[in-house]
């Protein structure tokens, strides 16, 4: 009779135990799903859109869009304003980011956003305002730049140009190399008012006109302000500047045409030795090496020399 009754306690016991399992078991499930569909629904991806707009709400197209992160520094997404003005982010997980608007003749705009989870945040109206002259503008100039600053031509001496009243134009050497003249006429043709006379170019080729006035070949070309005494050779090779005095203030030379004179400034020798060596060919076959040698005789300081050499088998054309 008593293990009959230590049975039943026993019995009762595992199903005491059984139902204890079967209440938690639903419990614990039910507290896991609400868990995981929580932690879900904080991750849920959104959408930022927005419109962009000028100072008079226009719409503005094709201004670049890119969103940032919160901090700015990492571009997540990057799209362009369409036909209406308008923009949109999708798939967007909930965070502060920065939206970034740029367009050109606009100065650039940032705005910030939050993003809830799984939601769409307000549509954004982005202006943006014309870029005004105010803004700062930086220019530099390369080491070998074309400015000359100064010019012995209208004075016979050294002076700035800007010191000068009468019209003078340089062509300097730095404009010369990077241009592959071959003649000086080709370097003298980028000052304003110098221009190929059409009737001589063909035979002459370095026939000028300044300002109008035809220069003809004799008693208006000069080289370091002495004539020719016969007619303008026309290569440059020896040529360091070409400088043009433009209008009567040219009389200072004596009998010349109203338009002006041109006055070719040869290379100097130099104290330090310098050998440069260029060669030019064209589609034809036509070669032209030139050489420009330069540097102090023997050990001395005091006296240079400079040797400007060039062979040209037939007319190198220059495009």
């Amino acid at each position: 009779m008593d293990q009959i009754v230590i049975e039943s306690d026993r019995t009762f016991s595992r199903r005491r135990m059984s139902l204890r399992v079967g209440k938690i078991l639903p419990l614990y499930l039910c507290i896991l799903f609400i868990t995981s569909g929580s932690a879900q629904e904080a991750n849920r991806a959104g959408m930022i859109n927005g419109k962009v707009v000028d100072q008079a709400n226009g719409v503005i197209q094709h201004a670049a869009v890119i969103l940032l992160n919160g901090a700015g520094s990492v571009r997540l997404q990057e799209t362009l304003t369409g036909q209406d003005g308008a923009f949109a982010f999708e798939n967007v997980p909930p965070a502060d980011y920065i939206v970034e608007v740029q367009r050109t003749g606009f100065a650039q705009v940032e705005k910030k956003v939050s993003l809830a989870a799984g939601q769409a945040s307000p549509p954004l109206t982005i202006q943006m305002l014309v870029a005004g002259p105010g803004q700062q503008v930086n220019v530099t100039a390369e080491v070998n730049s074309f400015q000359t600053d100064e010019s012995s031509t209208a004075t016979k001496m050294n002076i700035p140009l800007n010191e000068i009243p009468q019209g003078v134009g340089v062509a300097n050497q730095a404009l010369i190399q990077s241009q592959q003249d071959i003649y000086f006429a080709d370097a003298a043709n980028n000052i304003s008012g110098v221009n190929r006379d059409v009737l001589l170019a063909g035979d002459v080729g370095n026939a000028l006109t300044i300002r109008g006035f035809p220069l003809g070949i004799f008693s208006n070309y000069y080289r370091d302000g002495f004539t020719f005494d016969g007619m303008v050779p026309s290569d440059a090779t020896g040529v360091d500047r070409v400088e043009v005095l433009k209008g009567p203030a040219s009389v200072l030379y004596g009998r010349a045409t109203s338009g002006g004179i041109v006055n070719l400034i040869t290379k100097e020798p130099l104290p330090a030795t310098h050998v440069t060596f260029s060669l030019q060919a064209d589609r034809f076959g036509a070669v032209r090496p030139t050489f420009d040698i330069t540097g102090p005789i023997g050990s001395s300081d005091k006296v240079f020399y400079r040797l400007n050499a060039e062979f040209a088998d037939a007319l190198v054309v220059n495009v």
